[in-house]
Formats: C-alpha cells, sequence, structure tokens
C-alpha cells in the first residue's frame, strides 16, 4: 500500500509541474503577443553562443545564438538563427525593430 501512495504523489507531483511549464508559456505568448512592435536606435555589443543539453540531437547538444544590443542604454538580447547570427558584427549600428522578446528586424 505505501509504495502506491508514493506513485501516486509522483505522478501528482509531475503532472502538476507539467501544469505550470504549460501555463508559463500560455502566459508568455499571451503577453508576446498584446506587446506593440518597437522600433528603437541601437548597437550590438555583444554574440555569443549557448550550448544546452538536447536529447535529440546527435550529440547530445544544442546550440542557441544570441545577439545582445543596447537600447536606450538598457542591455536586450534575443535568439537568432545560425544564419541571422553571422550576419551581425559587433559595434554595428542601427534601428532595431521588436516585439517583446521576438527580434523582428535589425537595419
Amino acid at each position: 500500500m505505501p509504495d502506491n501512495i508514493f506513485t501516486i504523489v509522483g505522478i501528482s507531483l509531475c503532472m502538476g509541474l507539467w501544469l505550470l511549464a504549460m501555463i508559463r508559456v500560455m502566459i508568455k505568448a499571451s503577453k508576446n503577443k498584446r506587446v506593440s512592435l518597437q522600433s528603437d536606435k541601437a548597437v550590438v555589443i555583444d554574440k555569443h553562443i549557448v550550448e544546452t543539453f538536447d536529447k535529440y540531437s546527435g550529440n547530445g547538444k544544442h546550440k542557441k545564438y544570441v545577439i545582445v544590443f543596447s537600447v536606450n542604454g538598457k542591455k536586450k538580447s534575443f535568439y537568432v538563427s545560425q544564419l541571422s547570427y553571422s550576419g551581425y558584427r559587433v559595434n554595428e549600428k542601427g534601428t532595431l525593430k521588436y516585439k517583446g522578446d521576438k527580434l523582428i528586424a535589425f537595419q
């Protein structure tokens, strides 16, 4: 009988954590949808690659490409594709267009 209780508690805990994660994703998507398109002068101040674990990739690693801008004296970072990443240069100046945490354009 005690083993069944631990199984039920474990399953309930996993389901609860999964539910919280889904709620968090939905809240973030909702916030991004309500945010208006922003357009500001910006400078690329950094670019780097973050390696994370991915059990579905061949070597267990997944790369995320990050571009960091200075916008009105504040740092703003965005994940971009590998192709986009190679097109950015540190100290490059331009107009940054973004919506929430999604980079739309940098010209």
